[in-house]
């Protein structure tokens, strides 16, 4: 199937769903940037920049949609992690003082979960883009959570070097933990965090 085909049958079907679907083309790199599912109400937004390859954002597309997936097959498991979500939001946005290492665990769990279901979604619909480099690229999103929440900044480095380290399958919750010990992975995201904010 085609990117295209792909795009136009899961629009077709979250619009059937009441789900409201947005394109956003972005400016500038902020808080609001970024592409996102929210359940309630249900609203689907690619944010995407101009000149952004269409690889880069169907990336995004796919990851999205999976947690669609997620509460529209299984909202009893997942509509519980919502707290933990909003939990880790409050605290990297400041509105938070402390998060625990469960809350992180938890909204790793959600996202390793889609990670699994967009990789089966690619397999199933024979999508023609990079799997490998796509999951890895998730599996470093997910693990980054443990250094976004010890460094207080929603920030996913883009990084050859971090990629190096990052298997090309779905990671288990036990693979992700231990990449999120792991010092050199933690000084390129440290290393490229500090580039960002400057």
């Amino acid at each position: 199937m085609t990117k295209n085909n792909f795009i136009g049958k899961c629009i077709t079907e979250m619009i059937k769903d009441g789900t409201t679907v947005r394109f956003n083309k972005r400016i500038y790199d902020s808080k609001h940037s970024y592409s996102y599912y929210l359940e309630s109400p249900k609203e689907f937004v690619i944010s995407y920049f101009n000149g952004e390859k269409e690889d880069d954002w169907f990336w995004d597309f796919i990851h999205e949609y999976s947690h669609y997936i997620q509460f529209k097959y299984e909202e009893r498991k997942w509509k519980k992690y919502d707290k933990y979500c909003v939990a880790f939001s409050s605290f990297i946005e400041g509105e938070r003082k402390t998060i625990s290492p469960e809350i992180i665990r938890k909204v790793q769990e959600v996202e390793a979960d889609g990670n699994a279901k967009a990789y089966e979604l690619m397999r199933k619909h024979k999508i023609k883009i990079n799997v490998d480099r796509y999951i890895q690229n998730n599996n470093l999103y997910i693990v980054c959570h443990a250094f976004m929440a010890k460094y207080k900044h929603f920030f996913f480095p883009n990084s050859i070097k971090a990629l190096k380290l990052i298997p090309t399958y779905p990671l288990s919750m036990k693979e992700i933990e231990e990449l999120a010990n792991n010092k050199e992975l933690e000084a390129i995201y440290k290393e490229r965090l500090d580039i960002y904010i400057k």
